[in-house]
């Protein structure tokens, strides 16, 4: 564990961001593969990606014997929540490539490995009670349980409710660009994987019809899919998942086993003066081709 943080002091702890304040996500953002998107200071990690997944690796050596730990339990969600999350920076690049080279197996590939890191976070975060949706709703029930507090009708409580959605999507009834930057539980699915899923699903069924390829989801379609999980009745859970796993919940050993095995930045993906997106799209190139051959 201690080389683990050691690691991470000169790594996600030790590398300031473009202003101080935290990095934007892209998953985060309305859909859009367009060229120049999402690629600012905001988006960008400052420090090694690969020397980062080191730390994690360290940090979850032992992860059978500690899951009774709750300090460790809080930073093995974290920690590959932010391997995740940095692994999609990745995919998005490759996924703008593979459309400009017209890659459509590039892309493919690239559109699996995002969105199952997307899926992959969201299941994280029902292991942590501060990131579940179900948690950020009932903070209303908190408040107006509290005797302190005055009685509210049921139009005030379902209010507040639609104000706590609308919060962390689409930020006003009318559309405008995302400022939750939230990755809870639940709020993953039924929010910014439903927009990413419609838009990437939407842009191969144009490329295979050979249809104008749309690269960005419009505003207003963004809006709609928040405006719809806004006014849901659905309702979110806050019991938090067994970190040792359950028959609802595999645990956090096994999500580990996965990434470890599907969104680590192994030795073959770095070829010496070729960019990890270079070298992704090379590879799902020469896969095509030996599948035409």
């Amino acid at each position: 564990a201690l080389k683990a943080w050691e690691i991470f002091e000169r790594t996600v702890y030790g590398v300031d961001s473009y202003d101080g304040t935290s990095k934007n996500n892209v998953i985060n953002e309305n859909p859009s593969l367009s060229k120049g998107y999402c690629t600012g200071p905001y988006f960008k990690i400052k420090y090694s990606r690969q020397e980062f997944e080191k730390g994690v690796k360290y940090l979850m050596e032992n992860v059978s014997e500690l899951l009774d730990n709750e300090g460790f339990v809080y930073d093995a969600v974290d920690f590959m929540r932010q391997l995740l999350v940095n692994a999609t920076d990745d995919y998005f690049e490759v996924m703008k490539l593979a459309v400009e080279r017209l890659d459509l197996e590039g892309y493919r590939r690239a559109k699996a490995k995002f969105l199952g890191a997307m899926k992959l976070i969201n299941e994280l975060a029902g292991y942590s009670e501060s990131d579940r949706m179900g948690k950020w709703i009932g903070r209303i029930y908190d408040f107006i349980s509290d005797p302190r507090n005055s009685e509210y009708d049921d139009y005030s409580v379902e209010m507040m409710r639609i104000n706590a959605k609308a919060l962390v999507t689409s930020w006003a009834s009318s559309p405008i660009n995302n400022y939750g930057n939230r990755l809870y539980e639940g709020l993953m699915t039924d929010y910014y994987i439903r927009m990413w899923e419609h838009f990437l699903d939407r842009l191969e069924n144009q490329w295979i019809n050979k249809e104008r390829v749309i690269i960005n989801l419009s505003a207003k379609k963004c809006f709609d899919i928040a405006w719809e999980m806004v006014l849901s009745e659905k309702n979110y859970s806050t019991e938090v998942a067994d970190p040792k796993g359950n028959a609802e919940h595999r645990g956090l050993e096994r999500i580990w086993n996965q990434i470890k095995s599907e969104y680590l930045y192994t030795e073959e993906d770095r070829v010496s003066g070729s960019s990890y997106e270079e070298t992704y799209i090379s590879a799902a190139l020469a896969a095509q081709e030996k599948a035409e051959d």
